[in-house]
C-alpha cells in the first residue's frame, strides 16, 4: 500500500492539483481510475477488520479527496460524507441486523449525491462505498465497514476537509 508520502510525490496528485477548478466526464473517469490502481481496495478490511494497509490507503484517499485550496470545487465536502457516515452509525447504534433495509438503501443515497453533485471527490468516494458495500454480509463485516469510513473521514477532516 502506498503512503501519504510516496502519493505526494506520484504524479497522481499533481493531476489533483489541476483537477481543482474543474475537469470533463473523460479526465475525471481517467483519475478515478488511476487513482483505485494506485491506492487499491482490498476486501480485507470489510471481511477481517482494521490493519495497517487499511490505514495507510484511508490516509491517502483522505488526503486525496481534501480540497487541495480553498476554492477547489472538485475536492469531497464535510458535509458530504457526514450525510452517508451519519447513516451508516446510525445503522451501527441500531444494529446490523435490525436496520438491514436502511444498509440496502444507502448504496442508491451515495449514488444520487455522486450524481447530483458530478464531481471528483464525491465519485472517487463512491467507487471506495460500492466496493466495501459489496463487502458487507453481516453484523461483523458491517462494524468493519463503519471502521473504514471512519478513518475515511478522519484523515479527510485532518487535510482540511470541510464546507
Amino acid at each position: 500500500m502506498p503512503t501519504v508520502e510516496e502519493y505526494s510525490r506520484h504524479p497522481l496528485c499533481e493531476r489533483r492539483r489541476g483537477a481543482q477548478r474543474g475537469i470533463n466526464a473523460h479526465e475525471t473517469d481517467s483519475l478515478i481510475h488511476d487513482f483505485l490502481d494506485f491506492d487499491q481496495f482490498d476486501s480485507k478490511w470489510i471481511k477481517e477488520g482494521s490493519s495497517p494497509d487499511m490505514v495507510n490507503a484511508c490516509d491517502v484517499l483522505g488526503l486525496f479527496l481534501a480540497p487541495v485550496t480553498k476554492d477547489d470545487r472538485q475536492a469531497l465536502t464535510k458535509s458530504q460524507i457526514r450525510n452517508v457516515f451519519g447513516e451508516i452509525k446510525r445503522i451501527q447504534m441500531k444494529g446490523f441486523e435490525n436496520e438491514k433495509k436502511d444498509f440496502y438503501l444507502l448504496k442508491p443515497k451515495v449514488a444520487y449525491n455522486a450524481g447530483r453533485h458530478n464531481k471528483l471527490g464525491i465519485l472517487l468516494f463512491k467507487k471506495y462505498f460500492d466496493l466495501a458495500y459489496n463487502c458487507v454480509e453481516n453484523e461483523s463485516d458491517y462494524e468493519h465497514f463503519c471502521d473504514f469510513f471512519e478513518a475515511i473521514l478522519a484523515y479527510h477532516t485532518a487535510y482540511g476537509g470541510k464546507d
